[in-house]
């Protein structure tokens, strides 16, 4: 799957899925983190789809969120969201 079918078959039907149930955390944590690999399919495109070791594509991807500062804040919002405690305070 290159980018632009990632972006329209997975990401773009993510996003619509989320939009459409705003209080569902599973729809919300699939649409960010699809929208996070963008950065990745995008710098493999770019490199013609080469095999290339994980810090590779991660220096890449890299380069890509500088160039869209939606990426990157996407990116951090992401990286947070991984990193939060989901725990019940009652």
């Amino acid at each position: 799957m290159d980018a632009k079918e990632f972006f329209h078959a997975v990401v773009v039907e993510n996003y619509r899925e989320a939009i459409a149930d705003p209080a569902n955390l599973r729809k919300l944590w699939n649409a960010a983190v699809s929208m996070n690999t963008v950065a990745e399919y995008l710098a493999l495109h770019r490199a013609g789809y080469p095999t290339l070791d994980r810090f590779k594509v991660d220096e890449k991807a890299k380069a890509v969120r500088s160039e869209y500062s939606d990426l990157k804040a996407i990116n951090s919002y992401v990286d947070r969201l991984k990193h939060v405690s989901m725990k019940d305070n009652r």
